[in-house]
Order: C-alpha cells, then sequence, then structure tokens
C-alpha cells in the first residue's frame, strides 16, 4: 500500500474550458449510446421513458429515434393534457407499436407513466435532487415488484462527472436539511451518512464525498475511487449501526480506512480498531482542495 496522501496542486490542473468545449461532442456521444440502448430495449419488447433537460436535447433525441426506426413521441412542457393522456394510453397499450416516449424533466411533473414500463435513460443528470427525485419516481408504483431500472448516459471524463457529484451534493443537503439521517452530535458524520443515502438513490455503490473536495480533474482518479468505497461501506456501517459513529473521528477514520480493503463488508472489528493496516488499504484525503485540515472526516 502507498500509504503516502497525494496532494492538490492547483498550478497543475487544466482548466474547466476543456469540459466547455468539448460539450457538443459529449452529448453526440450520449444521444448514440441513447440509440443503441433503445434498440437493444426495443429488440426485448421493452418500453423506455427517455428524459432530457431541454426542448433542444429532447428534439436531437427524438431525430436519432426516427434515423434508427425507433418509435418515439416528444413529452414537452407545452403538450396538452389530452396529448399527454393519448401519449400514456398508447405507452400503456400492449398492441401499441410505441417505443419510448421523450420527455423533459419538467414535462415529467405529474406524468403518470406507471405501468407503461419500468425502464427509464437519464440523458443527462437534472442538477437538483429534487428534480431527480420526482422524475424517478413517476415509473413507481404502491406493491411494485419489479422496480424500476434507470441507466445514464453517462460519459467518463467529463462534465458528466462534475454534475453527477453536484446532484450528489444536492441529495446530500436535502436529506440533512429535511432530517432524514441520523440525529448524530457531529455534523460530519451526518455528512458521511447523508452522502451514502445519496447514493443508494443515485444507484451507486460508492460515495461522491471525496469528489465533492477535490477538482474535476482527479474525480475519476483510483485514490478517489478507492476512497468513494470507502465512504460508503462507512456510511452503510453508521447507518446500521448509529450508536458507534463517535468511535470514528480525525485520527481514527485514518486508521479505519487503511485496515480496509475495497470490496469487502466494513465491520466493528475495523471501527473498534482491532485490525492491523492491510497492504490494500484505502489511504484518505487525497487531492484536497484547500490542503487537509486536521479533525477532516
Amino acid at each position: 500500500m502507498n500509504d503516502q496522501r497525494r496532494t492538490f496542486d492547483p498550478a497543475a490542473v487544466p482548466s474547466a474550458e476543456v469540459l466547455f468545449e468539448q460539450k457538443n461532442d459529449v452529448f453526440a456521444q450520449k444521444v448514440r449510446w441513447t440509440i443503441r440502448k433503445l434498440a437493444e430495449m426495443k429488440e426485448r419488447r421493452a418500453r423506455v421513458l427517455v428524459v432530457t433537460r431541454d426542448d433542444t436535447s429532447a428534439s436531437s433525441v427524438q431525430a436519432a429515434c426516427v434515423a434508427a426506426g425507433i418509435n418515439s413521441c416528444k413529452l414537452v412542457k407545452t403538450t396538452t393534457i389530452h396529448d399527454q393522456e393519448q401519449m400514456v394510453m398508447a405507452f400503456r397499450d400492449p398492441d401499441s407499436d410505441l417505443d419510448a416516449v421523450v420527455a423533459l424533466f419538467n414535462s415529467c411533473k405529474g406524468l403518470r407513466a406507471s405501468h407503461a414500463c419500468r425502464n427509464g435513460i437519464l440523458v443527462q443528470y437534472p442538477l437538483q435532487f429534487s428534480t431527480y427525485a420526482e422524475v424517478t419516481s413517476v415509473l413507481t408504483y404502491p406493491s411494485q415488484v419489479d422496480k424500476p431500472v434507470w441507466d445514464v448516459a453517462l460519459v467518463n471524463e467529463t462534465l458528466d462527472v462534475v454534475e453527477e457529484a453536484a446532484l450528489a451534493r444536492s441529495a446530500a443537503a436535502s436529506f440533512i436539511q429535511n432530517q432524514q439521517v441520523h440525529p448524530f452530535p457531529h455534523a460530519q458524520h451526518k455528512v458521511i451518512h447523508a452522502f451514502y443515502l445519496a447514493a443508494i438513490c443515485m444507484g451507486k455503490d460508492h460515495s461522491h464525498l471525496p469528489h465533492c473536495r477535490t477538482h474535476w480533474s482527479s474525480m475519476e482518479s483510483p485514490e478517489i475511487e478507492r476512497e468513494g468505497r470507502f465512504y460508503f461501506a462507512l456510511g452503510q456501517y453508521v447507518d446500521h449501526v448509529p450508536e458507534d459513529a463517535h468511535k470514528v473521528d480525525g485520527e481514527t477514520i485514518i486508521q479505519i480506512a487503511k485496515s480496509w480493503v475495497p470490496g469487502t463488508p466494513l465491520t466493528y472489528r475495523h471501527v473498534n480498531g482491532m485490525l492491523p493496516a492491510h497492504a490494500n488499504g484505502v489511504v484518505l484525503f487525497n487531492y484536497v482542495m484547500g490542503g487537509y485540515v486536521t479533525g477532516m472526516l
């Protein structure tokens, strides 16, 4: 194990302009990925709700669907209630040839698409968790056995990664504000728990906590990826054993992480300092913007 913490060097990081310069090319990749996914679903006779951020994006996806022979219709904010109802009826009709509905985040509000399909695609992430929660709930209904499956057209090493971290941050803030985390006396324990809950809601197996304290160019580094898995495991632990949270402080968290190996359960033996540092343990606080501060969790 390389137990040397990686530091953040402001002079060595690329400008954010790079992300915005590639935006159009990235969106084209996202559309191509979406069409491939829709074609797979069409072969399985599975219908899909596709959600985009704006009308221009929806029109691009709709045009690509037409070109690929995927039967779809576009639902925008100006779609009349009558047309929306007709669209949903066709979506639910097993004899209809409709493969997909392409919608906007704001046109999904109030959409009764449950029972129509259980597959959704987010072409882009919304930036606010409240929007994400509302959109991803439209395919859900009480007593549902097969839960909806949401895929995200995410392109690595692009603005998508930053927006995913921003969404996780918004989710964590929402959980804390709405008192959905355990009432830990220490604010940092609440943050760890909140980011764990955010990961669960977003279908992730890692926490975005370390991503949110580093520069975008380091978010997909191996060190941050390993940290994310540790914070997910720690969040899961304090979710189930909240009374042990006080054992995790600025000193012990470093030792706990070094004794834990990604892909294995984090147990009371780790939290209680009963295990030695492992050769493949996790080193924390890499690439922290502003630098590591004693007492950080």
